[in-house]
């Protein structure tokens, strides 16, 4: 699992990960969240200035993420494939624990899928991510505002403290050296053969 806030590079390490991968014959998926059409256009049509509108992506993002374990993450670990998430839970702890919603709540809600066998942090500075983002988007989504990045970066460093997360700082790194540094803690744990 890839975690991180917006413009960490999760996407481009997840792809750069899987091919690697593949060079060793390992085989493997790369999947996304939110993965639904029907969860991203509820979750779009949310008013943000609602109270209770955190709460309703916690739930959707639950939803989709329950549906995506049933549908592809646990079929593809049966197929014996290594499973690359960009974004999973840890996501959920991370930007609605941001906007408020109890993180205890957000565990309860997703205690019915699979725990990753390990996830992975991509620390940046928000204001990097944020830079990052204009460059690649012609329009920044709500997620995508300073102060409620780096709320969320504060509360994915703490779940890096406390063991749930490994943190990989990718700030001045080029991607090689990211996956080079996670296929490093992959072989260090035994969880590849590589």
């Amino acid at each position: 699992m890839l975690e991180g806030i917006d413009g960490s590079g999760k996407t481009t390490i997840a792809q750069l990960l899987s091919r690697k991968l593949e060079e060793q014959g390992i085989p493997n998926i790369i999947t996304a969240e939110p993965r639904y059409q029907e969860y991203k256009e509820i979750l779009a049509q949310l008013d943000p200035s609602e109270k209770t509108t955190p709460y309703i992506e916690a739930l959707l993002f639950a939803a989709d993420r329950l549906k995506h374990a049933e549908k592809v993450i646990i079929p593809s670990i049966k197929e014996g494939r290594v499973v690359i998430c960009d974004r999973y839970y840890f996501s959920s702890l991370a930007y609605q624990g941001a906007q408020g919603v109890p993180l205890a709540w957000i565990y309860e809600l997703n205690k019915y899928v699979p725990r990753p066998d390990i996830a992975f942090y991509l620390d940046i500075e928000p204001e990097e991510g944020l830079r990052r983002v204009g460059k690649s988007r012609d329009k920044r989504t709500k997620f995508e505002k300073l102060e409620l990045l780096k709320k969320a970066r504060e509360i994915y460093r703490t779940l890096s403290s406390s063991g749930e997360l490994i943190l990989i700082d990718v700030m001045n790194k080029s991607p090689d050296q990211i996956v080079r540094e996670i296929l490093d803690v992959l072989r260090k744990r035994s969880l590849l053969n590589v």
